[in-house]
């Protein structure tokens, strides 16, 4: 392998890392620890005061999407397919550079495999209300994080 594929694998890498490291917070934040900050907030405040409604709309957000998230799941099928398309374009990416020559005509296609796992991971992994088969029943999808 060249240098500049060795550097650019990983600055990928690092990018990838330091993407997910600032999203990983998200996923810890308890939702009722929030909500119970809030309904001391709303009932701290006068009953004049008119940041009142504002609070109680966000709060009613916060018992729905917690109504929600109970409901929702993942799609393990898909992500377990997304991984199979995932392994194997690597595969055949890595086979490719490997053997040189005219198969490295075959890096765009495998490229496109590695595309459509990735595309098939962002549509399965999100937390949703879903149906029997998997597929997401209308509606946003449910976050851990609380509503804003």
């Amino acid at each position: 392998m060249s240098p500049e594929l060795i550097s650019a694998l990983i600055g990928g890498v690092t990018a990838l890392l330091a993407a997910l490291l600032t999203r990983l917070p998200q996923f810890f934040r308890d939702g009722r620890a929030s909500l119970s900050k809030d309904l001391e907030v709303y009932n701290a405040l006068p009953a004049e005061s008119s940041q009142k409604e504002q609070l109680l709309s966000r709060i009613d957000q916060q018992l729905r999407a917690l109504g929600l998230r109970r409901d929702a799941r993942r799609d393990w099928w898909g992500i377990a397919q997304a991984l199979f398309l995932m392994v194997a374009g690597g595969a055949f990416l890595l086979a490719a550079i490997g053997a040189g020559g005219g198969w490295l005509l075959t890096v765009v296609p495998s490229l496109g495999l590695l595309l459509l796992a990735l595309l098939g991971l962002l549509h399965s992994v999100p937390r949703r209300v879903r149906d029997v088969r998997g597929n997401p029943v209308g509606g946003p999808k449910v976050s851990r994080a609380p509503a804003e």
